[in-house]
């Protein structure tokens, strides 16, 4: 006896007999085709060696067998509230609600059987929802094919775990079916996709609507001819109809690919040259629109070379393939070149030094973008290492520069705005060559100076929230906050000074603390004076006038509807409409 109480061959046993809902039971043939082995072979799997004449599970499956499933339920579902700790119970109610067609119950009694310690009762659970799963995908009309495959897989993955737990040659029956099944569910998703493709490439080649789609259902039918062969290796049918359907879907992307490019070229060809000798300066809407042209021409221009390139996966590319790809790279890199030309032309005509590294810096983007076309042109990757040496000059003599007037400013606040710029000029140039020395040095200068301004910012603004604290609260607060702020960034900056400005930061913190709670206590007052003057506004109600009541008859049917409404004296009657 195992610890259920079954004798072992029981326990391991599947027993045969005829279902209420048609199939038999284990390996069977019905007009030449497999049929699943039934679950409802037996609801009573062991019962104890001293069980009685009306054991529940017996007694439950002669109601099964007798088309009675749902009182089979209602009894196994009484006998589980008295013995909840019995899986066998579990187990048979799992039988008699798939019986009932309450898959939903069997599927969470089977999984919670599955996770017990009684190995005979997880294989005969992994079977049964294996069962379970297969014919609810079998029996799905109405969904996409996508979703019958994956419940058809789910049940052929719970066959698997059954095999592992040595469920038997019934679950050896169904396993071989649900692999059959999603082998032909595979082939009548992919057969039909091949010859439309056909079609669509002799009739439809200039419909790019219809390209699209038949690539999108070619691809489909290459996502479960794939499948399939993961299932059966050597199908010959699918490995022809996948080989086939790649070189159509190859020819497919060429057609989308070509159309794009012609398209493309139609858009440039209208488009405003980039060059700066033929598009004026200065005209800051302007060169946005050009821009905007630049980046959406770009953009069209990846698509086409995302088009040849997938094309190009599929199949041996030839030289007129090659060189409709190489042209498409070629024009756009020239002109995002051309539109970095106009930036570094526009750099020139600024003045100040941060504008000339925000030109050069968009010069430098569009000439990072004609190299992702064009890798192996030396023209563009020579002229992007010129500009960002030139954005590297400028940055360290912007940061130079701010330096020397930091020095002789007496008031180190004012320098605030400069020395910000710089600091973050010095990180383009940093990013653009980060060993660079000279930039380090500057960087280091720049922060320790920037720290000083930030403190003596905060000081400045911690004393004018003292001085105003009485008068005007609301002022002392921003004053209070901003020094906070000034204080937490010349930290930041400045990590040797942070025991020096820590103390300075928390007085500002509690000053900002301390003058809320003023004017919370302000807002307080003055809202009760203002409570009080309003109510010495109101003129009292003459006696004579204090008991009577005014209604307005209303004019018409709509008026008297809402009246009703909002007429609050009495409850509002409920009706039954």
């Amino acid at each position: 006896m195992n610890p259920n109480g079954m004798p072992p061959q029981a326990a391991t046993r599947f027993q045969r007999g005829r279902r209420p809902d048609g199939p038999r039971t284990g390996p069977s043939r019905r007009r030449g085709r497999p049929v699943i082995a039934a679950v409802i072979g037996a609801l009573a799997l062991a019962p104890p060696a001293n069980a009685q004449p009306l054991d529940p599970s017996r007694a439950a499956e002669s109601l099964v067998r007798a088309g009675r499933a749902t009182e089979a339920l209602e009894l196994l579902r009484e006998e589980i509230l008295r013995n909840p700790n019995d899986p066998r119970l579990l187990y048979n109610y799992g039988l008699a609600a798939y019986a009932a067609g309450n898959h939903g119950v069997a599927r969470t009694a089977w999984k919670e059987v599955g996770e017990g310690a009684d190995r005979s009762l997880i294989a005969r659970s992994l079977f049964q929802l294996g069962n379970v799963e297969f014919k609810e995908g079998a029996a799905a009309k109405n969904i996409d094919a996508d979703s019958r495959v994956a419940q058809l897989e789910r049940a052929r993955e719970y066959y698997l775990l059954a095999r592992a737990a040595r469920a038997g040659s019934a679950n050896e029956n169904n396993l071989r079916v649900t692999t059959s099944a999603l082998v032909g569910l595979h082939l009548d998703v992919a057969r039909p996709v091949i010859p439309h493709a056909e079609r669509v490439i002799e009739r439809e080649r200039r419909n790019v609507g219809a390209l699209r789609s038949c690539a999108e259902r070619l691809e489909f039918a290459i996502r479960h001819l794939e499948g399939l062969l993961a299932l059966e290796p050597e199908h010959a049918e699918a490995k022809a109809l996948l080989e086939r359907a790649r070189e159509l879907l190859a020819q497919i992307r060429l057609l989308l690919a070509q159309a794009a490019k012609q398209e493309f070229d139609a858009r440039a060809s209208k488009s405003t040259p980039q060059s700066p000798e033929k598009t004026p300066l200065g005209d800051e809407k302007r060169e946005r629109d050009m821009d905007r042209q630049a980046a959406e021409l770009a953009k069209r221009a990846e698509e086409v070379v995302g088009h040849y390139d997938r094309a190009m996966e599929a199949r041996q590319p030839d030289e007129a393939t090659r060189r409709e790809r190489s042209e498409v790279q070629q024009s756009t890199s020239k002109m995002l070149a051309d539109n970095a030309e106009r930036h570094v032309a526009a750099a020139e005509k600024r003045e100040r030094a941060p504008q000339q590294i925000d030109q050069l810096e968009q010069a430098r983007a569009r000439l990072g973008e004609a190299l992702a076309f064009t890798p192996e042109s030396q023209p563009v990757r020579q002229r992007k290492a010129e500009v960002e040496q030139r954005i590297e000059s400028l940055a360290q003599r912007q940061a130079q520069e701010a330096l020397q007037k930091a020095e002789a400013e007496k008031m180190p606040q004012k320098m605030i705005g400069p020395l910000t710029e710089a600091r973050q000029d010095l990180t383009t140039a940093a990013e653009i060559d980060p060993g660079d020395r000279e930039t380090q040095r500057l960087q280091r200068q720049v922060d320790a100076r920037l720290a000083q301004a930030h403190e003596a910012r905060g000081d400045e603004e911690l004393a004018s929230a003292r001085q105003r604290a009485s008068e005007t609260p609301p002022q002392a607060i921003a004053h209070a906050e901003q020094a906070a702020s000034d204080y937490g960034r010349a930290e930041r900056l400045d990590k040797q000074g942070a025991t020096r400005i820590e103390p300075k930061r928390a007085e500002a913190l509690q000053q900002i603390d301390a003058l809320r709670a003023l004017l919370a206590k302000q807002n307080q007052a003055n809202a009760k004076e203002d409570e009080a003057a309003q109510k010495a506004k109101l003129p009292d109600i003459p006696t004579d006038l204090r008991d009577v009541q005014f209604q307005m008859v209303p004019p018409n049917g709509r008026d008297r509807q809402r009246a009703a409404l909002l007429d609050t004296k009495d409850a509002p009657v409920l009706r039954d409409w």
